[in-house]
């Protein structure tokens, strides 16, 4: 369901006369997204799904080299 939406939405997007409109919110979206990614990469949310076990701390591993 979710490919058949997403096509749907790109085909009307593409049929679009102002498409320079939507490449700058585009470029605008992938900027936050990674901002987010990298954020959320040092400082997870709480949540048992990203808590390591092994070393019983959330976030990324701090090795001492």
């Amino acid at each position: 369901i979710t490919f058949i939406i997403t096509n749907l939405i790109g085909y009307k997007i593409s049929k679009l006369e102002n498409i320079n409109y939507f490449n700058k919110i585009s470029i605008i979206l992938i900027i936050i997204m990674y901002a987010i990614f990298a954020y959320l990469t040092y400082n997870p949310i709480k949540k048992p799904l990203f808590y390591d076990k092994k070393d019983h701390k959330y976030g990324i591993n701090d090795y001492n080299v």
